[in-house]
């Protein structure tokens, strides 16, 4: 997302004022529209960052939920998550082998750093593929410094999906906000695509909503997790606004 910001100053200046004091008010004004016009140009074109590691992210809020079923090997019950799949470290290790289980009814909230930017898109890779009886979804929200939720909708492997080719799906909600998508990755992983389209959101959270039936499942698997984001606009345009009243405030001071 790229935003552009136009600045005017209403300002009327009467360039028949004589003397210094005048002058240096007029001069002082102008500096100051310029700079803040300068400041808001250069944080709107920055780079976006890529939040992948822990260290990108506030907060992390975890709440796992538990496991249901019969081992693959066994008939015995389990009611745990493996251990191999309760580090949060495994969505950003670059492994797409690797998982974190959310666990039936489990939660994840994420508050990104630095807090002050605006999400602009995110992709969640599942792991779990298509021909198993592992059925896997998650409801996908939007936030705001960890609250105000927004339902963007959910994500379905391809067992939730009813496929068995390795077909995941989305179910979108209708709202202004964001929208999700599906894509397959090279290894036949399902990969889900969150678009932001209008909003200020730091916070992102996944809920399990899989269906605990078959052979051993432990909820939502996420192999890997990425969120991007930008400077937030309306906070640039405070800060432009901030400093055009300052020169403003100093030019009628310096009048008087």
């Amino acid at each position: 997302m790229r935003v552009a910001f136009v600045l005017q100053n209403t300002y009327q200046i009467d360039f028949s004022y004589k003397g210094t004091k005048n002058m240096n008010a007029i001069r002082l004004t102008v500096t100051a529209a310029a700079l803040a016009g300068a400041l808001v140009s250069t944080a709107v074109e920055a780079s976006p960052i890529v939040h992948d590691s822990i260290a990108d992210f506030t907060t992390i809020q975890n709440v796992q939920g538990g496991a249901t079923g019969n081992s693959a090997a066994v008939n015995t019950t389990v009611a745990a998550i493996r251990p191999d799949r309760v580090a949060i470290a495994n969505m950003f290790d670059g492994n797409a082998n690797t998982m974190y289980s959310m666990g039936f009814g489990g939660t994840l909230n994420l508050l990104i750093a630095p807090t002050t930017n605006t999400i602009t898109s995110g992709s969640v890779i599942e792991l779990t593929t298509g021909g198993v009886d592992h059925r896997e979804a998650a409801q996908i929200y939007l936030g705001t410094d960890l609250g105000g939720w927004q339902l963007i909708g959910t994500v379905l492997n391809a067992a939730a999906s009813g496929s068995a080719s390795g077909i995941g799906s989305v179910i979108n909600v209708a709202n202004p906000f964001a929208s999700l998508s599906f894509v397959t990755t090279a290894n036949g992983q399902s990969s889900f695509v969150l678009t932001v389209t209008d909003g200020a959101f730091n916070t992102l959270r996944l809920v399990d909503a899989s269906t605990p039936t078959g052979r051993e499942q432990d909820g939502f698997d996420i192999a890997e997790l990425r969120v991007t984001s930008v400077p937030e606009p309306a906070t640039l345009a405070l800060l432009g606004a901030g400093l055009l009243g300052l020169g403003f405030a100093a030019r009628r001071r310096k009048a008087a």
